[in-house]
């Protein structure tokens, strides 16, 4: 990876206060609530924030942190819609939230920054148990597997988890050129195709760039060594590329 401008050891995501009540609701792909707390900062002056992709409402913490901004909720997934009013109203942050049903890739936003988690491109398709054969016409082999990607996470075809890559990419760029914002907070991860290591924080970031924006920062986030799975260090062990970091690209607009 290049152009990498902090690299951050996250803590173990379970002894976050908050990582049970956002657990709850069984998202395959939750966002360590750690990473808010190291990266609200960069949003301190903007006064409304967006994000298109919510999930079950883990950027509203934000607010814990910096309780006068106004934050947009968005998602796709009724589920997760309902599952972020609830985290809300228990957090007692609803005063400074608006929560969104919508699919956000067809909708105009005017706001001061974006601050996302976009559904990674494996959460539907079973990670590494799919490149190595374990998944099967949409279906696990062995349901006995324990492991939390065997589980889908939509069904919607509208959701960009259920897309194949290029129309995946389309539909980002449909979604960063419906939204007005001065800045853009993206938190990924890489993925492993084919034996080699895809930087797909270059993917995010190309049409930001052909809008007039700068990549300021990369932030790379090293997993708890508690959080690598069983088939990562074995794949590590066999001298196979292992994927044990997530990333934060901190983009602002030039012009």
């Amino acid at each position: 990876m290049v152009a990498v401008s902090e690299t951050i050891q996250l803590p173990y995501r379970v002894t976050h206060p908050l990582y049970k009540l956002l657990r709850r609701y069984n998202h395959p792909e939750l966002m360590n609530p750690y990473i808010i707390d190291y990266t609200y900062q960069y949003v301190k002056d903007s006064k409304i924030i967006y994000d298109p992709f919510a999930g079950v409402g883990t950027t509203a913490l934000i607010l814990r942190h910096l309780p006068d901004k106004y934050i947009i909720l968005a998602d796709i997934e009724e589920t997760l819609v309902k599952a972020m009013k609830e985290v809300t109203s228990e957090l007692k942050l609803n005063g400074n939230i608006e929560i969104l049903h919508q699919d956000s890739t067809i909708m105009y936003m005017n706001v001061d920054a974006v601050y996302t988690s976009p559904p990674f491109l494996t959460i539907n398709r079973g990670g590494g148990i799919y490149e190595k054969g374990y998944w099967r016409n949409g279906k696990p082999v062995d349901t006995e597997l324990p492991f939390r990607h065997i589980r889908q996470y939509s069904s919607n075809p509208r959701n960009l988890s259920n897309m194949k890559d290029t129309y995946y990419w389309i539909a980002w760029q449909k979604l960063v050129n419906r939204v007005n914002a001065r800045k853009w907070i993206i938190h990924g991860k890489d993925i492993v195709r084919k034996g080699r290591i895809i930087e797909t924080w270059r993917e995010y970031i190309k049409p930001l760039l052909a809008k007039g924006f700068k990549l300021e920062k990369l932030i790379v986030f090293k997993k708890h060594k508690r959080e690598v799975s069983f088939w990562q260090n074995l794949m590590r062990k066999r001298g196979l590329p292992v994927v044990d970091y997530e990333w934060v690209a901190i983009l602002i607009r030039q012009n």
